[in-house]
């Protein structure tokens, strides 16, 4: 089985997640790659964080999540 057919998450926990924790700790929870998890975000029309989010300050995390809404 591929790892792909085996990553069944619902659309709305994938988005919470990806702007909560980065997508390689995604991958780690579910046991599969991040190119996976990549992959599955663009099905389902889901924007990631830019490259740098992680690096910035929490309080400067939670405004950048406001605006996703």
């Amino acid at each position: 089985m591929l790892a792909s057919q085996k990553f069944e998450i619902d659309p709305e926990e994938l988005h919470q997640l990806v702007w909560e924790i980065p997508v390689a700790e995604i991958a780690n929870l579910y046991g599969v790659s991040k190119k996976v998890v990549e992959k599955r975000c663009r099905a389902f029309g889901i924007p990631k964080p830019s490259r740098d989010y992680w690096s910035k300050s929490e309080s400067i995390r939670e405004l950048t999540l406001e605006d996703q809404g």
